[in-house]
């Protein structure tokens, strides 16, 4: 209400404005005097960009807290779903947005806030998991496991968060923590392709050939154009000597957006006897 009331406050100030610039033109016979009309015209344009950025401010934000509950409705689930829990939804919203915009301290900071208003384990999943991420992000890597140690100790069960921990450790060179992570994200939801594909991936670096086929595979099946699943199997049917699969593989790979002299210098490394993961 107090948008429209300032908006329409301001189109009327735009009205008045250009009003008296046309009866100060009249006054003058139509004769343009440049320096009498410099100030008007300075105000009208000032007016115009408040009205520009108030119309498209208060949308905006509407439709982006909006579009990020859509876009993250499996992340936020229930949380904060209870009639007196609007304002809690709407600032999770809102880190959420920070968080995509690259903002991560002061989405962490209003994170952290909305901490003490969880009252539930749907409150607390959802928000410690966009904490662990926009830790991760700032690369605060010892926070972010410690955060999703924490949603894990909560809910056991959460396969997200199991895959998500995995990849920390993986890129820390941790194998068989990261391996221990991906098994648990796929054992409380088979159905998650990037928890098997991050398993490939895992035992692919390693150079445990014959154990990425069956996670990569796996994979595909539930997302068809994973290109990452369909590298990993090009890598491994070539180090398994079994040139057919590996280069259906490759193909596919390339057409879902593989980088194809990136896999092909692997797959020169492999020929040379070189660890390409090294």
């Amino acid at each position: 209400m107090k948008q429209k009331i300032c908006i329409a406050l301001i189109a009327i100030l735009i009205g008045v404005c250009i009003a008296l610039i046309c009866l100060e033109l009249a006054a003058n016979q139509w004769v343009i005097n440049p320096k009498e009309l410099v100030k008007p015209i300075l105000i009208l344009i000032g007016l115009g960009f408040s009205l520009v950025k108030l119309i498209s401010g208060g949308s905006a934000t509407k439709r982006s807290l909006a579009f990020y509950e859509a876009s993250y409705q499996k992340e936020i689930g229930k949380a904060f779903s209870a009639p007196h829990q609007k304002n809690e939804k709407k600032a999770l919203l809102k880190a959420i947005a920070l968080y995509n915009e690259n903002r991560f301290k002061s989405a962490i900071s209003k994170l952290n806030a909305l901490r003490k208003k969880c009252e539930n384990r749907d409150d607390s999943r959802s928000v410690l998991l966009f904490l662990a991420l926009n830790y991760s992000d700032i690369g605060l890597y010892g926070q972010a496991i410690a955060t999703y140690r924490e949603l894990l100790h909560q809910d056991n069960s959460y396969s997200t968060a199991w895959s998500n921990l995995g990849i920390l450790y993986k890129n820390q060179g941790k194998q068989e923590e990261a391996i221990h992570c991906y098994q648990n994200a796929v054992l409380h939801d088979d159905n998650n392709p990037f928890a098997w594909n991050n398993l490939a991936q895992v035992y692919l670096t390693a150079g445990d050939w014959k154990k990425v086929i069956d996670p990569a595979e796996r994979a595909l099946f539930i997302k068809s154009d994973l290109h990452s699943a369909e590298t990993a199997l090009c890598i491994a049917y070539y180090a398994l000597g079994d040139e057919e699969n590996s280069k259906l593989y490759y193909n596919r790979a390339i057409l879902h957006g593989a980088n194809g002299d990136h896999l092909k210098h692997i797959l020169d490394n492999l020929s040379s006897g070189k660890n390409p993961f090294l």
